[in-house]
């Protein structure tokens, strides 16, 4: 069975970057990298008033070059220390979105690692009726 034996942080800026020395306890050790970083909160905010979906523009400095616009997304930011996943996206909501949502409209509905071949960021997915929120 593989396991992690020792890490080291190799780059730290905006995001870390760590090494991994990993062993299958016999015979067998290898190094990986990978990107450390906090877990978000997505909400997927609905509007019952409008009946539509709450989207937000970002600019995305990684997909800068292949598109000429910012991008669509789903409200979400990343979970700072202890708090709750529904307060970021409450918190988000409005900053994002100027959205002004209440804990009794959200509902957890899962979370996930969208990229475990190289980052260790878990997602919580929400979902927000709206009611007069904004």
């Amino acid at each position: 069975m593989l396991k992690t034996k020792k890490e080291k942080t190799v780059f730290k800026d905006h995001i870390t970057i760590q090494e991994a020395w990993i062993t299958d306890g016999k015979d067998k050790e290898f190094s990986r990298l990978y990107i450390r970083r906090e877990d978000a909160a997505v909400v997927l905010i609905v509007n019952t008033d409008t009946n539509k979906v709450v989207l937000t523009r970002q600019f995305r400095c990684a997909v800068d070059s292949k598109i000429n616009e910012r991008i669509l997304e789903i409200v979400a930011g990343k979970v700072d220390g202890d708090e709750e996943p529904m307060h970021t996206a409450i918190r988000e909501s409005e900053e994002e979105a100027g959205y002004r949502i209440k804990p009794e409209n959200i509902k957890f509905i899962l979370s996930c690692f969208t990229s475990p071949g190289y980052s260790s960021e878990r997602f919580f997915f929400l979902l927000c009726h709206c009611y007069e929120c904004r």
